[in-house]
């Protein structure tokens, strides 16, 4: 089970307060307006962050500038919230969100190395996706171990783990073998069933793992065509995010499916690339007006109301005859 900031992520808009601590669990605390609640003690070992949830009119309508964590203290040394303060590089900073635990050692280092290689082999899925975390952080500020390569290798393909931390890992020190890790957590990940999808979190995996492998891998363009064809809409929007590293032929027939698809996510995408993609064939102007025949999504009908403006001027400027402008009028009139 997500932990407490995981499931923040799940609130909608329109929960009453019944429903949101049915999501979240008991507040901690009841405010004039908004419900608290506590992160559970666990593999943070942080128990005094504390999550304020909004409420208006006794409803949940959105974080007005995403959620806030009311830390009542600084999370206690050598945990794992500690470490990710001690490797994020905000804390103490002017206007950051975070403590100033003070600079971070060789010794601090050594020590967070040290307990990465003896507990990430058997950690459970956050705790995992935060060792990583950490030991990313630690790449991005230079320090290293040559041990971690083969842990992080070794759960890679886990299908219950989240990678997203692991591939930015992997991708720092660049191990050899570490694409075809890649390319074989791609392939697993989309050749199952979207009913079946590991956790919340795996588009998020995809996206940072087609970002590493490239467009120029001969893997990418098969693994990105599973992506678009997958029965879930998130992993779909996220190859649509990259559809334009495809062959031209097979990105135009991907985006104009994509234009029809269920989701609205990916319509708006679509639609959006529209405007961007001015060489157009002739009939992309009766496709769009299909389109907007049928859609309903507001955002969606802006893009494709602009592609049809972009395309429909692109057409008239098409149809006159070179150097037909309009001073050739004025003397021929």
């Amino acid at each position: 089970e997500a932990g407490l900031a995981g499931r923040l992520g799940f609130l909608e808009p329109g929960m009453d307060a019944a429903a949101v601590t049915s999501l979240l669990g008991t507040p901690v605390e009841r405010e004039a307006g908004a419900l608290l609640f506590r992160e559970e003690r666990g593999v943070s070992g942080d128990d005094g962050a504390l999550y304020r949830v909004p409420l208006a009119g006794g409803r949940f309508e959105g974080f007005a500038k995403g959620w806030k964590s009311l830390r009542r203290g600084p999370p206690e040394a050598g945990t794992l919230a500690w470490m990710l303060e001690k490797t994020g590089g905000t804390g103490g900073e002017e206007g950051a969100v975070g403590y100033d635990l003070g600079p971070l050692t060789a010794e601090d280092s050594t020590a967070m190395f040290d307990r990465f290689c003896t507990e990430a082999p058997a950690a459970d899925p956050d705790t995992w996706d935060s060792w990583c975390r950490v030991i990313a952080n630690l790449a991005e500020m230079g320090a290293r171990d040559e041990r971690v390569p083969a842990h992080v290798g070794a759960r890679f393909l886990d299908r219950a783990l989240p990678q997203a931390h692991a591939t930015q890992v992997l991708h720092a020190y660049d191990p050899v073998g570490g694409r075809d890790l890649f390319a074989a957590r791609l392939h697993a990940l989309l050749a199952r069933d979207a009913s079946a999808r590991p956790f919340p979190g795996a588009a998020h995996d995809l996206q940072v793992l087609f970002a590493y492998m490239g467009r120029e891998d001969v893997r990418t363009a098969p693994l990105l065509e599973l992506a678009l064809r997958h029965a879930d809409g998130d992993i779909r929007e996220v190859g649509h995010g990259y559809r334009q590293w495809l062959p031209e032929a097979s990105a135009r027939a991907f985006l104009e499916q994509g234009l029809a698809d269920s989701r609205p996510g990916v319509r708006r995408r679509c639609a959006e690339a529209l405007c961007a993609e001015m060489a157009a064939p002739p009939d992309r102007l009766a496709l769009v007006e299909r389109r907007l025949a049928e859609e309903d999504d507001a955002e969606t009908r802006a893009y494709l109301e602009e592609a049809r403006r972009l395309l429909r001027a692109a057409d008239g400027g098409a149809a006159r005859a070179p150097g037909a402008g309009a001073g050739a009028d004025d003397a021929s009139s």
